[in-house]
C-alpha cells in the first residue's frame, strides 16, 4: 500500500519533477532542476514498519539480503572492518564523546563503538531490533522514527547514519533536526547507496539495449523502500542546504559475503567492482560531514 508523494522536490522545492522508470514493484522520478531522484509513489511508514520488524518478510523481498544479519556476528567480517575503520577516522575529529546511531538496526555499530569508550545512543523504528540491542550488547535502544523523537540542542559531538536517510521520507527534515543536535564543529557520518556506481551504469545498460524488457538489475538499483536515490553531487547539496560542509568521503563496494547469490552473481558483481574500484564508481559511499 502506497501514497502518492507529493510533486514537490525536497531538495530544491522545484515542481519540475519527470518520471524516470516505471518497474514492476516501483516508479521512480527525478526533479530537472536539482537531479534528486526519488521513489514515487512512496512506502508508506506502516508498511516500512511491518517489512523491517519481520525478517521473515525481509527475506521474501529481498532474498539476495538473506545473510545481511548473519555478516556483522563474524568479528572478521568486512563489515567489522569498515566499522573499525570508520570508528578510525572519526576519532580522527573527536577523540571520545556522545555518539547517536540514527536507524541503529540491532546495535552492532553502537557495541564497537562504546568498546572504544564512546558514551552511545541509539534510535531505530524496529522493536525486534531494539529487543536484540538490549540483550546481546546491553544497549537500550529508543524505537521511535527520528523526527518525533526529542534530544536537547548541540547534545551529540558524532551522529551516525548506517543506510538510513535513504529510507526516510524528508532527507531535509532529518539533516535539519540533526544539526540541532549536534555541537558546533560536531560530526556527521552518513553511510548511503551510491547512485552514481558502474552497477547502476551496467544495469542502465542492459535495460536500455533489452527495450526495457531486462529490468531486473536496473530495478534492484532502486527498490521500492528506498525513498531516495542519492548521488554525491545530490546528497553533497542536501548537507550544505542543512549546515553541514564535507570534509571527507569514503567510497566503498557492497560486501559480498553480505549478499545470498550464486557463485556466478558473485563471481560477475566481483569482477564489476574491481573495475568501479578502478574507475572510483563503487556503489556505496560514506560521507563525513561537519556542522558549521
Amino acid at each position: 500500500m502506497r501514497k502518492a508523494f507529493s510533486a514537490i522536490c525536497d531538495l530544491c522545492g522545484s515542481g519540475n519533477i519527470r518520471p524516470l522508470y516505471n518497474f514492476k514493484f516501483s516508479k521512480v522520478a527525478r526533479c530537472l532542476n536539482c537531479n534528486l531522484i526519488f521513489t514515487n509513489p512512496q512506502t508508506t511508514e506502516e508498511e516500512m514498519k511491518r517489512i523491517f520488524s519481520s525478517k521473515e518478510l525481509c527475506n521474501k523481498l529481498f532474498p539476495e539480503l538473506k545473510n545481511y544479519d548473519e555478516c556483522f556476528e563474524k568479528e572478521k567480517s568486512s563489515v567489522a572492518r569498515t566499522y573499525n575503520q570508520i570508528l578510525k577516522e572519526i576519532e580522527t575529529y573527536k577523540k571520545k564523546g556522545r555518539l547517536l546511531d540514527i536507524g541503529c538496526g540491532r546495535g552492532e555499530f553502537l557495541d564497537r563503538a562504546r568498546k572504544k569508550g564512546w558514551e552511545v545512543y541509539g534510535l531505530d523504528f524496529s522493536q525486534p531490533s531494539a529487543h536484540y540491542a538490549k540483550k546481546h550488547f546491553g544497549i537500550e535502544v529508543l524505537v521511535s522514527n527520528f523526527e518525533k523523537a526529542n534530544f536537547n540542542e548541540n547534545f551529540f559531538d558524532v551522529v551516525t547514519m548506517w543506510d538510513y536517510l535513504e529510507h526516510t521520507k524528508k532527507p531535509s527534515l532529518i539533516l535539519e533536526k540533526a544539526a540541532k543536535s549536534i555541537k558546533k564543529d560536531g560530526i556527521l557520518v552518513v553511510a548511503s547507496p551510491n547512485l552514481d556506481s558502474l552497477l547502476e551504469i551496467t544495469a542502465k545498460f542492459i535495460y536500455r539495449i533489452s527495450f526495457g524488457k531486462v529490468e531486473m538489475p536496473l530495478a534492484k538499483q532502486y527498490p521500492f523502500t528506498h525513498h531516495y536515490h542519492f548521488t554525491l553531487e545530490t546528497l553533497a547539496k542536501y548537507l550544505e542546504k542543512c549546515g553541514f560542509k564535507i570534509i571527507k568521503v569514503i567510497k566503498e563496494n557492497t560486501h559480498l559475503e553480505r549478499l545470498n547469490l550464486t557463485f556466478l552473481n558473485k563471481l560477475v558483481l566481483a569482477f564489476i567492482f574491481r573495475l568501479s574500484k578502478l574507475s572510483a564508481r563503487q556503489n556505496r559511499m560514506i560521507i563525513f560531514a561537519q556542522k558549521n
